[in-house]
């Protein structure tokens, strides 16, 4: 099954609220899906979370691209996970493409998407 999701500008900041996460990982058929992508991510959506679902989920390939109106302390929490995926040695996962202004390691992150998908 394939799946591809997005969300534009207008959409994004009133349909992705902080349980959006928890909506997203109850659906039964949400870890069978080949790739989800959201695009315009408003800081209200919560990557601790669903980084922790993602690092479970071995068949998925997830696009994130966060919008340019995203508060700097979230930005700080995006460096955080993206510098676990880039420094880890050994990934169980896919790791995702994260994009977002500012976002550092951009190349390796970039380099690790796909040499795993």
């Amino acid at each position: 099954m394939l799946f591809f999701s997005e969300l534009h500008e207008n959409s994004a900041a009133e349909t992705i609220t902080a349980k959006t996460v928890e909506e997203l990982i109850k659906i039964p058929h949400f870890s069978n899906l080949d790739e989800f992508y959201l695009d315009e991510i408003p800081d209200t959506f919560e990557i601790e979370t669903f980084f922790e679902y993602i690092k479970k989920n071995k068949k998925t390939k997830f696009w994130f691209e966060f919008s340019d109106k995203i508060f700097v302390d979230y930005q700080l929490r995006l460096d955080r996970i993206v510098q676990e995926i880039v420094f880890s040695e050994n990934h169980g996962y896919k790791p995702p493409w994260i994009l977002y202004k500012g976002v550092s390691h951009r190349k390796e992150l970039h380099e690790l998407f796909f040499l795993h998908h």
